[in-house]
């Protein structure tokens, strides 16, 4: 049984810079994830960064102006006087589905693709899903397989909705839908082989 690491970072256009939020810039954290690789791991071998395959999204994403977009979307739908989200408001989670390479090296490179895609599908069935115009809308904006690393693992960011019940509407609040309730729940639906 193949024990799957997940570490995941919250993200924010303007972080908070207090010790207590830990949030990242979305900017940085997308650097780390798209093709530039501008991380700080030593193990990225940038020859084979053109291996990696993007499952959804592309390098080139705006991310920034896309959470900007959501955002002033939610400001404008706020009724009059209603304060506006806050400017370090948790924007985008980037997480990181990681097998343990012991597993990862029983597989072909086609069975690793599988195994990490079918990761990714259950991550999606358990986070919010808006719907839009009668089509569902999925909270994963991009996902990555880097290739150019020691040990094949997938990047992912996700928008953190919430539907304030209350407010009948969907807003963003990292802090009530992605908490140890939601990776509990995560860690029992990982694929396990």
């Amino acid at each position: 049984m193949a024990k799957v690491g997940m570490p995941m970072m919250k993200s924010s256009l303007s972080p908070n810079k207090s010790a207590k939020s830990k949030t990242c810039p979305v900017s940085k954290a997308w650097r780390e994830m798209n093709d530039n690789r501008e991380g700080v791991d030593k193990d990225i071998d940038r020859s084979k960064t053109s291996e990696n395959i993007w499952v959804k999204g592309y390098s080139e994403m705006d991310v920034e102006r896309i959470c900007r977009s959501i955002i002033d979307d939610i400001d404008k739908k706020r009724a009059p006087g209603v304060r506006k989200l806050r400017e370090d408001t948790v924007c985008l989670i980037f997480g990181v589905i990681k097998p343990p390479e012991s597993f990862m090296d029983k597989l072909t490179k086609e069975e690793q693709e599988q195994f990490l895609k079918d990761a990714l599908n259950e991550i999606e069935k358990l986070l919010p899903c808006r719907i839009v115009n009668g089509k569902k809308i999925s909270s994963v904006i991009a996902a990555v397989i880097h290739n150019d690393e020691g040990n094949p693992h997938l990047h992912f960011c996700f928008v953190p909705w919430h539907f304030d019940v209350e407010k009948n509407r969907w807003t963003l609040n990292a802090k009530k839908e992605f908490n140890l309730k939601f990776f509990n729940k995560v860690n029992k639906n990982m694929p396990q082989n």
